[in-house]
Formats: C-alpha cells, structure tokens, sequence
C-alpha cells in the first residue's frame, strides 16, 4: 500500500523502536547492579571480630626420633583484629609438640613442630589445632604419619590392649584384642602370659606368641564360682631380648537376679602427661554390676598443686561417664602425680588412679610486633612530634618475660628519645612507648621516614621494626 510516505520509513521507525527498548533493559540492568553494589558495600562493615585457621601442609610423614613441621594460618576474616591463642591435642606419645609464635593477632602465620622420639608409636595420629579469641574458636587438622627409624637396629615393640577394660556377667565370656607392634630392629619373638585372671576364670591367648606386629585374641571365660568384682589382668609380652606390660580391667558382675547395688569405676587413659600452663583429660566410667541404679558423686584427691581438677558432670547414675579435666598452670611443679579418683553412693566407695607427669614448657623465641601510631603526622622544621610505639612479644609462653631494648634510625641532624627506652613484656602481651622525634630546623619541606627497632636484650638476634612518617610542612 503506498501512503505517500518515503520505502524506508518504516524501517526507520522499526529501527527506533529498537533502540530505544535497548536503551531502557540497559537503563534497568544497571540501576540492579547498582543496587546489588550497594548491598555489598553495606556488608563490609561488619564489625564483628572473625577468623579461621588452616594447616598448610595438612599432613606429613616422619621417621621416630625426627621432626615434622606445618604453618598454621590464623587469618582475620571481619573485624578489628583481636588475640588468638593457639593450642593443640592428640600430640603423639612421647612426642613434644609447640608452635611458634603461640599467639598473635589475625592474619599471621605460627609454625607447628612435632618432635618425635624413638619410642613414639609407628602410626596415624590426627593432631587438632585449635585457635581460640574474641569469643570464638576454630580448628584445622593436621595429620602426622610416624613410620619406624630406618637407622635403629635395637629390637623394641609397644603392647597394648583395646578396648582396655570391660564388664561381664559371671559365668559368662568377654575378649580384648592385644597388639604388639614393631617400633625398630628386627623383629624377636615375643610370647604372651597374664597375671591377675579372677579365681574361678579361665584366660587365654589365641595366638600365644607372634612376631611383632601381631595381634592375638585375650579370652577370659568365667564360670558361677568366679566371684563379682573389678580385677587388674596384667599382659606381659616376652622377647629374649626385652619385655613390655599393659593392662586390662576386668569388671566381673552378679546374677542378673541379684538386687545389692554395686558399681566398679575406671579411668581411660589411666595415666598422661601435659606441659605446665596445659591441660589433660581423661574418661571416668562408672559402671552398674548390680542391683537399683543410686547416684554415685565423683571427688579426687592428690590434685598438683597450682592446678584444678574438676569433674563433667560431678554426679550421675550408673553407667555413666564423666571427664576428668586437670588444668595446670605455669607455676605448677614439674612431677609425677598419683590422683585418686572416688566414686561415692550412699551404700558404698569405690575408687581408681590417674597418674599425670607435668612436665616443664618449652621456650621457643620469635621475633616481636612493632607497631607505631599515627603512622603519619605533620609538622613544621624544628619541632618536636610525639609518637606511640607498641612492642608484642610473640615468644611462647615457657619464656616469661622478655626485655626489648629500643632504638630508632633517624634523617641526620635530627633528634630522638624513647620514654622509656626499654620495655619488659611478658610472652603473648604488649607494652607502649613514647618516641619523641625532632626535626631539623633546616628541614626542608617533604616526607621524611624514621624506623623504631625492639631488640630481644637475652636474644638480640630476635628483633622487630615498625616505620612511619614525619611530614614537615
């Protein structure tokens, strides 16, 4: 149809139509963009202190009597940075584990050593690393494999029962597995016997002797004569060159028809060790032979001396378990403690022994924090400008105190003073300074940096520095 209009009009006005509908999905995509920019920035001021922790690498392999090491990264997530405390469990036996620095604040990095000895067990052991601040506590795991010393030619193997204890019904069977396990030489053989099997029991190994590592079968099947009790079973393992020990706790109960309340109590472990400032733990099971259930209330004496000792929970009714926590701290003495651990009903007392080794912390230096504050300020030449300079000391804590001594690098002709010019800090604190600079009164306008040293006075070579800026304007 020919409406005097030109043949490309109508193109023209599709074309329009066109852009002018581009124009407003951009409009409108972008005013969403906008607003998704603004939710984001309203975001980053969360205030709430946040941080994690990883292990970097997550595991490692290491041959008994030599040292493994991994960084542990304490990284802030939100929020002014607060102290974090490091610490760790399931450290290998006879194993000294430590990080180092122990604390800081977030984002910095620790190193984690695991030393291990000769007699550390071969094996797997899933260390936990712990960062505790501001409320809040996170964990990474590193996993550490300890593989026997291929340069230790002296035959030596571990003995040990799993599961340690159990309870059974007289006239009845119970079993545990007993493990000898290789730790070096060439393996000997090593013959199983037993002392402590109830009157009236019969014990057994199936088999009776092996070369480590092994495993065998510890049977003990008792008859109606055998008579309700708990019973210490001592395993030996024999190899013509050395011997080794563990044990086994035999809780033996009545006829299910017998209506005296008793009860047995167990720790596990039965024994342990912590560096003083530390903490160890154990399981406290307090089984039901026979009889009603009554309230058992647990108590302890023989606790170290500058520690505490506490019951979770403190009471319960038979079977029930409770963790028994001892915390010690730095002036604990360094000893072997016998704790006697009680269980009390109103029908009769029952006790068992933890044994824990204190021993002493290590001292592992670091390098301290230095930090100054404002890190800029202006004046004109000849004056003097006041700064405040804090030093963290980042040594663990089995240093105690450290002094740093304080000194500075200046633009010549310039003067300086610290008041005071040292500080004494304990391990994971921090102290402030006055640093007092003054220009020349030739200065000629301009940024002018200056540097604030903190020296370890017992380990000079443990320094740290800070810089900032004197504008003379």
């Amino acid at each position: 149809m020919n409406d005097g209009k030109s043949p490309y009009s109508h193109y023209l006005i599709a074309l329009a139509v066109i852009v002018i509908a581009a124009l407003a999905f951009a409009y409108s995509e972008g005013y969403a963009s906008a607003g998704k920019a603004t939710a984001y920035a309203a975001n980053s001021t969360n205030t709430t202190f946040d941080f994690s922790i990883s292990a970097s690498p997550a595991g490692a392999l290491v041959e008994q009597g030599k040292t493994a090491s991994t960084t542990a990264t304490v990284k802030l997530i939100t929020g002014p940075a607060e102290k974090v405390v490091l610490s760790y469990t399931r450290c290998p036996p006879s194993a000294m584990c430590s990080f180092a620095p122990s604390s800081g604040f977030p984002t910095y990095n620790s190193t984690f050593k695991v030393a291990t000895k000769l007699s550390t067990p071969p094996g797997t052991y899933r260390i936990i690393l712990t960062g505790k601040g501001g409320n809040k506590t996170k964990s990474a795991i590193f996993t550490l494999t300890v593989t026997k010393n291929s340069t230790n030619t002296t035959f030596d193997f571990s003995l040990f029962a799993s599961p340690s204890s159990g309870f059974v019904e007289k006239g009845k069977s119970v079993s545990t597995s007993i493990s000898a396990i290789l730790l070096s030489g060439t393996p000997e053989t090593v013959s199983l016997s037993q002392t402590g099997c109830p009157a009236g029991a019969a014990c057994t190994f199936t088999p009776s002797s092996g070369k480590p590592t092994f495993s065998s079968t510890l049977a003990i099947n008792t008859t109606a004569s055998t008579s309700p009790g708990t019973y210490l079973i001592t395993i030996k393992g024999t190899s013509p060159s050395r011997s080794k020990t563990t044990t086994y706790t035999l809780t033996v109960t009545g006829n299910a028809t017998n209506t005296t309340f008793d009860f047995s109590i167990s720790a596990s472990p039965a024994s342990g060790s912590v560096a003083r400032g530390g903490a160890a733990t154990s399981t406290t099971t307090v089984t039901l032979i026979t009889g009603p259930t009554q309230n058992v209330t647990l108590s302890r004496t023989g606790c170290p001396p500058s520690s505490a000792c506490t019951f979770a929970p403190s009471s319960g009714k038979p079977t029930y378990t409770s963790t028994f926590k001892v915390t010690t701290t730095l002036s604990t003495p360094i000893g072997t403690y016998p704790i006697t651990i009680i269980g009390t009903s109103s029908a009769k007392t029952m006790a068992t022994t933890y044994t824990l080794t204190v021993t002493n912390i290590s001292c592992v230096r670091a390098t301290p924090a230095v930090a100054i504050s404002p890190l800029e300020q202006s004046g004109t030449s000849g004056k003097t400008l006041n700064y405040t300079t804090t030093v963290t000391n980042m040594d663990s804590s089995g240093c105690g105190n450290s002094t740093f001594d304080m000194t500075y690098l200046i633009p010549a002709t310039w003067s300086a003073s610290f008041s005071p010019a040292s500080l004494a800090v304990s391990s994971g604190a921090s102290k402030t300074t006055t640093f007092s600079i003054t220009s020349s009164t030739n200065s000629t306008k301009g940024n002018y940096t200056f540097t604030n040293i903190a020296t370890n006075r017992i380990s000079p070579t443990f320094k740290g520095s800070a810089n900032a800026t004197y504008k003379v304007i």
